[in-house]
């Protein structure tokens, strides 16, 4: 063993490889009968990184049997950590026992209920690895985000989902590239940032794939749920998605119980509203999405998060069409009923979504107000109380804690403005409120100022992207193996402008994925 490792510390990373391909045998018998364990603390961690990732990978994987006792996984951790910390980027980029390693740390931690030891000397592997390689998605992403998770530690793992991928690492497998932008979109959802949580959900299912795995279809899931909070309506899979994703994400074909959760959201949403205001129905309709396509799906509410974008002429045109649709919810479970049965509860806790779907049932209230804010320029707080508290339970919802209904709904009203929702005028001598463009909020020149530092913050990334896929498709231009690639398909050269127009490759999977960015989740979590 002594030989080994001297030649191992000495020797320069290719022959290093051929090293550890000779003793691979022996340093394994070494790992089982523990040897190892008294040798790796003298390894230096900065020069000898890929060493010293290969010696801890091995000796956790033949030792599995003994991280149940707490001493030996006390150190094994404590070894882990320091490596993380102090490990050279360059030797270890292409050590693939280096991302098994941290693969199997988060793993640990997880198992152990450990996982916030795991957090900062991941979170520090990141920052070297960006350093080396920025803006390129490593297996380090991953097991950073699963820990992040089990730990409920939502916040620190922003600056990691917030960096824009315009890069997959050689290596890193689909199933990784998959859980990476489903636990970004957790994430978000536990930081209730939902229109983040939806872009990472959406990339999440854009991911190629033969047959969709069990987690883009908890991605639809959460999709489904979010879509619903945010803008009442159901989704319809990525227009860039694989025909198999296309196929089994579809709002018609929703599995238990999103399907009832959804028609309860509608029936719930529009109850009592389209009778009294004139308007707003649960219709179904093909929406359009940003990008013009049409969405098949059932639209439950106004268009976007914000309320009051719809016109009264429109409204009343749907309500000859809801009629049916608001009738048929007093003879369909409520959200709140249906979400307190047993089943539901389970399949919803077994998916992590009872918490969004709580949320869900929150929201029928505020949504019944933005349908006002289509029709009503201004309506007294009686009416609003009573149009908002339209078939709630008494005895357990927040309007009745109220004096009256005026209290409610001014209640309500605050709320839902201090929130952002809203934009609203109450006059309580009159006992009326008046609607406002949910656009135009108050602050003046604060908001002004507010609002050009985030456009001109914007501006500047939108700039760096530009640079950087601008330099990678000149290094793709450049490269003579992309070339002889480009000719054995029959494309022309051109790099990522001419490769997708044409039938090229032209590099347009990474640059489509630049372009585009630019096990509990927390969504049973949230109360």
């Amino acid at each position: 063993m002594e030989n080994f490792l001297a030649q191992a510390q000495n020797c320069k990373p290719g022959e290093l490889k051929q090293l550890i391909r000779t003793h691979h045998d022996r340093v394994r018998e070494w790992a089982r009968h523990g040897s190892l364990a008294n040798v790796i603390p003298s390894i230096s961690a900065e020069h000898n990184s890929a060493l010293l990732s290969y010696l801890l990978y091995n000796g956790a994987n033949e030792n599995q049997e003994r991280l149940g006792c707490a001493a030996h996984l006390d150190v094994n951790i404590a070894n882990i950590q320091h490596l993380f910390r102090n490990f050279k980027a360059a030797d270890v980029v292409n050590c693939w026992e280096f991302y098994e390693l941290a693969a199997q740390f988060a793993t640990f931690t997880c198992v152990f209920g450990n996982s916030q030891l795991a957090i900062l000397p991941l979170k520090l592997a990141i920052e070297k690895m960006n350093r080396q390689v920025p803006h390129v998605l490593t297996p380090l992403h991953e097991s950073y985000l699963k820990v992040c998770l089990r730990a409920n530690h939502y916040s620190v793992a922003l600056p990691v989902i917030d960096t824009p991928i315009l890069e997959v690492m050689k290596g890193v497998t689909s199933l990784q590239t998959v859980a990476y932008f489903f636990y970004a979109g957790t994430i978000y959802c536990g930081l209730k940032k939902w229109d983040k949580a939806k872009r990472m959900f959406n990339l999440c299912l854009s991911i190629p794939a033969v047959t969709p795995s069990q987690v883009q279809i908890d991605a639809w899931k959460k999709l489904v749920l979010v879509e619903l909070l945010t803008r009442g309506v159901l989704p319809s899979a990525p227009p860039h998605a694989a025909h198999c994703i296309s196929r089994s994400c579809r709002s018609n074909n929703l599995p238990y119980p999103y399907a009832d959760i959804a028609k309860a959201f509608s029936a719930e949403t529009f109850q009592n509203t389209s009778n009294s205001s004139g308007g707003g129905g649960a219709a179904f309709s093909s929406p359009q999405d940003d990008g013009g396509n049409p969405e098949n799906s059932i639209s439950i509410g106004g268009d976007g998060d914000g309320g009051g974008t719809g016109s009264a002429a429109a409204a009343s045109g749907a309500s000859g069409s809801a009629s049916g649709g608001g009738a048929s919810g007093s003879s369909s479970l409520s959200l709140e009923v249906l979400l307190s049965e047993s089943r539901v509860m389970r399949v919803l806790q077994d998916d992590g979504n009872l918490g969004l779907a709580k949320n869900l049932a929150k929201t029928v209230r505020s949504r019944r107000v933005h349908m006002l804010t289509s029709t009503y320029l201004s309506l007294s707080l009686t009416s609003i109380g009573r149009k908002a508290r339209a078939g709630a339970d008494p005895s357990d919802s927040a309007m009745a804690d109220a004096e009256n209904l005026d209290d409610a709904a001014a209640g309500l009203i605050l709320e839902m403005v201090q929130k952002g929702e809203l934009s609203a005028r109450m006059d309580r001598a009159n006992g009326t409120v008046h609607f406002g463009d949910v656009d135009a909020k108050w602050g003046g020149e604060i908001e002004a100022a507010q609002t050009a530092k985030e456009l001109e913050d914007v501006t500047r990334r939108v700039r760096a992207l530009a640079d950087r896929i601008r330099d990678m498709d000149n290094e793709m231009v450049g490269s003579e193996a992309f070339q002889k690639q480009l000719e054995g398909f029959g494309g022309p050269a051109g790099g990522l402008r001419m490769g997708g127009l044409r039938g090229g490759p032209g590099g347009l999977g990474a640059g489509a994925l630049g372009m585009g960015m630019f096990m509990d989740g927390p969504g049973g979590m949230m109360g």
